[in-house]
């Protein structure tokens, strides 16, 4: 269920464990530097996409959004600098700032509730209104140094400069490049169905250029997939197996909304690992799933409003990178998989505030 990452030099090698299967090194689509091209696997800087549409599930995460692939360009997307302001982390609120859509404006509302700890976002109280998941990213007034964001209606996830798409596989699960693509702003992530019950399954990965994330304030905007049968992590930090944090949904999990708040070493009970009933079924449409991450804990946040969980115990106190997967095994065991047809993530944005 994890994956180890080792940054050897300039190269990456990623491998994975789980509960079930064991790690073997694989390789990595590296993504270039600006203007660079996709390095490694025979990719090349054009990766063409496939994806079946399932029954039950169209594909589309929303109007105009398809769930069918296009050609993807080789050439990188422009990340043209965004600002615009979140929900206040530790109980300050702060007002919204320009809005990248139309009509969708106003100010943002207190998040409430701190972690212990936490860091206080500066910034003027919210009016309270509604949480405005089309801000524009990276202008929130927080303690933190850096801002790290990917609109996915601005750039693309390959030849991405922020971003490695994974390619490793073992004997219980695989990664392709082919299921994964950008298509009308949003990023799709497949989990490939019909793959029978002891056979390699098929998913999608990609993971941070940057290995020097430590405390800060991770945040994405995803939907999650409708198929029973996969695990959906939108945005997790990784070490190695015992420094880990983890936000996972299980699709067979979706009829009572549970979203899974985890950290490893996972052996203390709540203080480590805690199941959240959420208001809504996080298939049915996009949210922004968030942690913010101090020495003295983990609080988790849906779209802007504290969820009430703050995790303690083990809590990682050095720098990893961010990964963000959708997959299943080869067996039930975790997430009910492997699904009977395709399955589909959808991230719109990431945004990350960190020192």
């Amino acid at each position: 269920m994890r994956v180890r990452t080792m940054l050897l030099g300039s190269s990456l090698a990623l491998s994975a464990c789980s509960s079930s299967d064991s790690g073997n090194a694989g390789g990595l689509a590296a993504a270039g530097g600006a203007g660079g091209s996709a390095g490694s696997s025979g990719i090349s800087g054009s990766v063409a996409g496939t994806v079946g549409t399932s029954a039950g599930e169209s594909g589309s995460p929303s109007a105009g959004a398809s769930g069918s692939p296009s050609s993807l360009a080789g050439s990188p997307s422009s990340t043209s600098g965004a600002g615009g302001s979140a929900a206040g982390i530790g109980g300050t609120g702060m007002s919204g700032g320009a809005s990248n859509s139309a009509g969708a404006g106003g100010s943002l509302p207190s998040a409430g509730g701190s972690a212990a700890g936490g860091a206080a976002v500066a910034g003027a109280a919210g009016s309270g209104g509604a949480f405005n998941p089309n801000r524009v990213l990276c202008a929130d007034k927080t303690v933190y140094a850096k801002c790290q964001a990917s609109d996915f209606a601005k750039e693309d996830i390959f030849n991405n400069p922020k971003w490695v798409v994974s390619t490793w596989g073992n004997s219980n699960r695989k990664h392709s490049v082919d299921n994964l693509w950008v298509k009308d702003g949003i990023l799709t992530m497949k989990v490939t169905g019909g793959t029978a019950q002891g056979q390699v399954t098929t998913g999608a990965e990609f993971s941070s250029t940057e290995v020097d994330f430590l405390y800060g304030s991770y945040r994405t905007m995803a939907k999650t997939a409708s198929e029973t049968g996969t695990v959906n992590s939108p945005l997790f930090y990784y070490l190695n197996d015992t420094s880990e944090i983890d936000v996972e949904i299980l699709s067979q999990d979706n009829p009572g909304r549970f979203i899974n708040y985890t950290i490893h070493q996972n052996n203390l009970g709540s203080k480590t690992h805690q199941v959240y009933t959420a208001g809504f079924d996080p298939s049915a449409d996009f949210h922004e799933y968030r942690f913010d991450w101090t020495p003295q804990g983990v609080t988790y946040y849906i779209d802007g409003k504290p969820t009430g969980v703050t995790l303690t115990g083990n809590i990682p106190y050095q720098k990893g990178r961010i990964l963000v997967n959708h997959w299943t095994l080869s067996d039930p065991a975790w997430g009910g998989g492997p699904p009977v047809h395709d399955a589909f993530m959808y991230v719109k944005y990431i945004e990350i505030y960190h020192d």
